[in-house]
């Protein structure tokens, strides 16, 4: 096994419940608000004085949605569970029900643009109208994981994470690696978030930064053209302050808001309903005043992991990771001899039961085994919106994709930052934790899967 030299924390934030339990923002709609979990599982509609309406129960369904106020339409992703190799954009409204819109083996969307939006497939754009009709294509480079229009320009991200606007003449690079990018209601500034927990804004006229590397987690757009965000800790993106900020992409400057949470994250502004954010300590979202009361705790209330107790004076941590080998649990033609940065990724996704089984045939040790994730480490696989498909050398000079690809790449070996970049995509957050024992022990205490690079 390479050592990989790295230590990796993974939780859903700093402290708090899993984020399948949390209850967040996904967007807002006829002075209601859309629920959603802390992984993007599920898309709810609470409207004043009534019920949620449940638009869907679907992996992804909440990570990204456009509402369209004069017509009532929300227009979110739904991943299809038992069918890896399917996806699709559906169109809802209250009178009239669910609609199929698009359908393909990867898309990623749908990014709000004008009167309609954007949907990116495997080496296009799509601009589309509130109907779903074409309006307009534009080539690219495999897939785009994030797309916005800024004054009916397009800017996006690349499977790579490298920024790039359809109009070549706009300097965009040199961010770093970015994770989404997203206009202002006035179209004026382009908020870049990245994926080493800091973020840049730049002007949408000329594409410049006016605004680089300021350190924040989950930074969005108020309606009065601020950028939101939860300040992190200087030095690491792993633990969140309990500050919650408002900043003016003009100035620079940036300004404390009060809220009543312990740990706020992912805040959302409307003009209806104010701010609303979640709170990372207990996963109840705050704001909202009567209309979200009853439902605070939309997906359900914290529990302990897997429903295990373990006994105060009990020295021993044990955390619930799934088990694989690298190299007995992966597909027989690849040698998964430098693949533990990926395969130990892997395990701690599916502690939090990320991706669907996919099972594979594995014929050592004699007499062989059903693998149920090894085929992810080598092969190109889809989910969440994220395709990998990046190429990385293996043993003997093989090259390829999947998580071994995006995490080793040339080197063979795994990049921290990849790590942490590959858990991100999976709706999970991650942070190296450095090599404390007391830090290291918490985390175990606190049922947070630790990867780890060590000797025996």
């Amino acid at each position: 096994m390479q050592a990989v030299g790295v230590l990796v924390v993974l939780a859903g934030f700093a402290s708090g419940p899993d984020p399948a339990c949390m209850t967040t923002v996904a967007g807002f709609l006829d002075g209601g608000a859309l629920l959603t979990s802390g992984t993007d599982l599920g898309l709810a509609l609470v409207l004043p004085g009534a019920d949620p309406v449940w638009l869907s129960e679907m992996p992804g369904s909440g990570r990204n949605c456009v509402t369209d106020e004069e017509s009532g339409r929300v227009i979110f992703k739904e991943c299809v569970p038992g069918d890896p190799a399917l996806q699709r954009l559906v169109g809802w409204t209250l009178e009239g029900g669910r609609e199929i819109l698009i359908e393909a083996p990867v898309l990623a969307g749908p990014f709000e643009a004008g009167s309609g939006f954007i949907a990116a497939l495997d080496g296009s754009l799509l601009r589309l109208g509130a109907s779903a009709e074409v309006l307009d294509s534009f080539r690219v480079e495999g897939l785009c994981p994030s797309v916005c229009e800024a004054g009916e320009v397009i800017y996006f991200v690349d499977g790579a994470g490298d920024l790039h606007c359809l109009d070549e003449s706009r300097p965009v690079g040199g961010h770093g690696t970015a994770a989404s990018v997203s206009a202002s209601e006035c179209g004026s500034w382009v908020l870049v978030r990245r994926v080493d927990g800091a973020f840049d804004i730049l002007d949408s006229a000329d594409g410049r930064p006016t605004v680089e590397a300021r350190r924040g987690l989950f930074p969005c757009w108020s309606p009065d053209g601020e950028v939101l965000y939860c300040a992190s800790a200087a030095g690491g993106d792993a633990e969140l302050t309990g500050q919650l900020m408002a900043m003016d992409p003009r100035a620079g400057l940036s300004r404390e808001i009060p809220v009543g949470a312990e740990l706020p994250a992912k805040p959302r502004m409307s003009a209806d309903l104010g701010l609303l954010v979640t709170d990372a300590g207990t996963g109840a979202l705050l704001g909202g005043g009567d209309l979200l009361d009853p439902w605070r705790r939309l997906f359900g209330e914290p529990v302990p992991r897997h429903g295990r107790w373990r006994a105060s004076d009990d020295p021993r941590a044990e955390v619930d990771v799934p088990w694989m080998h690298q190299r007995w649990d992966t597909p027989d033609w690849f040698d998964g001899s430098w693949s533990c940065g990926p395969t130990s990724c892997l395990m701690a996704a599916q502690y939090y039961d990320r991706l669907t089984p996919d099972s594979i045939w594995c014929s050592s040790p004699s007499p062989g085994h059903w693998s149920r994730w090894g085929n992810y480490v080598p092969e190109l696989f889809t989910f969440l919106g994220y395709t990998y498909d990046i190429w990385g050398i293996s043993p003997g000079e093989v090259w390829v994709q999947g998580a071994h690809g995006f995490i080793c790449r040339e080197l063979g070996g795994a990049y921290w930052s990849y790590m942490t970049a590959f858990l991100s995509q999976c709706g999970l957050y991650s942070a190296w934790a450095g090599t404390a024992w007391s830090t290291l022990t918490g985390e175990l205490d606190s049922d947070w899967p630790v990867v780890c690079s060590s000797t025996i």
